[in-house]
């Protein structure tokens, strides 16, 4: 397998030049190093590398018009932009999926952190089921990927998606501290409905709002995981609608039992995992004639 070319965009020389090292230690030697915004696009012009990894705090242009500029631009959108960056709070974290990021890596940078992006990035897809129609697997794979995108940036831990397979409902996944459903309704309905333990719920809610575990409340929780559901679905509503025209709904969560799932032509079990946690994920969806309201 051919290596993959890597750019940094960072204008701290020292930095750039410990992730550098870290880079050649993980076996990557072909690595391009740039410190100014407007350079790296001059540079991308006749060079479009396979990875970004990207600061935020820079002059000129900063990291997140840089993310901007990367995905408005065809030939760009696709490249994975890891940000040099702790995103903590929803608005960062929302800016980040609005923009494309793949993923951000939170200062201090360490060799284990690297391997990780290196290992997320470049680690061979997973196999989705070929049997459903072109419009599901669509459906399918745009919403696996915004839900690992959506846990990479919250958990600045890297996400895989690392089962995607048809759903028995007659399968039976445990119950869970919290679960939750929400859907986008339209031309079908897609439903993705999750299931979190506590530990998760709280890690989730210590990245939204910043606070100490020890500060949670059960509302701050709720509030949190009906918050992750919107994010998971929302941040993909535009591409959604490029398959069946939808409109987001409002996710219904609750404290404890299974995770919901309702009547559907399609059913998918989806599990994402980081190095701490795993995410079981359901996927339905319902092809109709005629529009189904939220």
């Amino acid at each position: 397998m051919t290596k993959p070319n890597i750019l940094i965009i960072d204008d701290d020389p020292v930095g750039s030049a410990v992730l550098l090292g870290y880079l050649h230690q993980s076996g990557h030697e072909d690595v391009e190093q740039i410190q100014t915004g407007p350079e790296a696009l001059v540079h991308m012009v006749g060079n479009i590398p396979d990875l970004i990894f990207l600061d935020i705090m820079m002059p000129d242009l900063d990291g997140w018009l840089m993310c901007e500029i990367f995905s408005k631009v065809s030939r760009w959108k696709k490249i994975p932009i890891v940000l040099q960056s702790g995103l903590i709070g929803a608005d960062n974290i929302k800016k980040g999926l609005s923009l494309g990021a793949h993923s951000y890596i939170e200062k201090p940078i360490t060799l284990s952190k690297i391997q990780d992006v290196l290992e997320a990035v470049l680690t061979t897809e997973v196999r989705y089921p070929t049997d459903p129609p072109d419009n599901i697997q669509k459906v399918l794979r745009t919403t696996a990927d915004a839900a690992k995108t959506t846990l990479n940036l919250m958990m600045g831990a890297q996400t895989r998606v690392a089962q995607v397979a048809h759903f028995d409902p007659s399968q039976h996944l445990g119950d869970f501290a919290y679960s939750g459903i929400i859907g986008a309704y339209g031309g079908a309905a897609i439903e993705v409905s999750l299931g979190w333990t506590g530990d998760q719920a709280t890690d989730f809610a210590v990245a939204m709002m910043g606070l100490e575990p020890e500060d949670m409340e059960e509302e701050l929780l709720q509030d949190t995981m009906n918050e992750v559901l919107n994010m998971v679905l929302g941040s993909t509503t535009r591409n959604l609608n490029a398959i069946y025209p939808v409109q987001l709904g409002l996710p219904d969560t609750k404290q404890g039992g299974e995770i919901p799932i309702n009547d559907s032509d399609h059913r998918f079990y989806i599990s994402l995992k980081t190095q701490a946690h795993e995410f079981p994920m359901l996927l339905t969806v319902k092809e109709t004639p005629e529009r189904v309201e939220p």
